[in-house]
C-alpha cells in the first residue's frame, strides 16, 4: 500500500524538487544526456504528504540529506567523466602524432643527408651529438626507419606519461631530445 507510484502529483515530492534545485552544470553533467536519479529512503517515519502516501512532503532534514548524497554522486560522476574525456583526448592526440611520423622522419632524414659539408653545418650551431648524427646519416648507419622507430617510441613514452601534458608542463618550455 505504501508503494503507490507518483501518478497524480508527479514531481511534487521533496526528492524531485531537491534534484531539480542542484546545479548539474557545475558537475559537467548535462540533463540532455539522460541522467536518471534514484533515491531510496528507508524509515518508519517518512513524512508523506496526504493520506494516500503518493509523495514525500517537504522536510529540511530529508532535503539536506538527499542534496548531500546527490552532490557526492555528482562529484564522483564528474571525476569519472573527466578521466574518460582526458583519455579520449590523449588517444586522439597520439593518433594525430603517429599519423605524421613517416613524413617527419623522411623530412629529418632528408635535411640531415643534405648536410654533406660539416664545416658549413658547424657554422649553424651544430652540437657534437648532432655532428655524430649527421656522420651516421652520411654513412647510411641511420635510415628513415630509425627516425620513425625513435619518434614512435617517443610518442608512446609521452602517452604513457599522461600524453602531451608532460611536454606542456615542463619548466622553461624545454624540449626533450629524442635519442637515436
Amino acid at each position: 500500500a505504501n508503494r503507490i507510484p507518483l501518478l497524480f502529483e508527479q514531481g511534487n515530492d521533496v526528492i524531485t524538487k531537491t534534484a531539480q534545485s542542484i546545479k548539474w552544470g557545475n558537475y559537467k553533467i548535462h540533463l540532455e544526456q539522460g541522467v536518471g536519479v534514484f533515491v531510496s529512503i528507508v524509515s518508519t517515519k517518512i513524512p508523506f504528504k496526504g493520506t494516500s502516501k503518493e509523495y514525500i512532503g517537504e522536510s529540511d532534514a530529508i532535503s539536506q540529506a538527499v542534496s548531500h548524497a546527490l552532490k557526492q554522486c555528482a562529484l564522483q560522476l564528474k571525476a569519472k567523466l573527466a578521466k574518460k574525456e582526458e583519455a579520449k583526448q590523449s588517444e586522439q592526440k597520439k593518433r594525430s602524432l603517429v599519423q605524421y611520423i613517416p613524413d617527419v622522419s623522411k623530412a629529418v632524414y632528408s635535411v640531415l643527408s643534405n648536410l654533406k659539408d660539416l664545416k658549413q653545418a658547424k657554422k649553424r650551431c651544430i652540437t657534437d651529438g648532432e655532428e655524430r648524427m649527421i656522420e651516421r646519416v652520411n654513412k647510411k648507419e641511420l635510415l628513415v626507419r630509425h627516425f620513425s622507430d625513435a619518434l614512435s617510441s617517443y610518442v608512446d613514452k609521452l602517452n604513457a606519461e599522461e600524453g602531451l601534458e608532460y611536454q606542456m608542463q615542463m619548466k622553461n618550455n624545454e624540449v626533450e631530445d629524442v635519442m637515436l
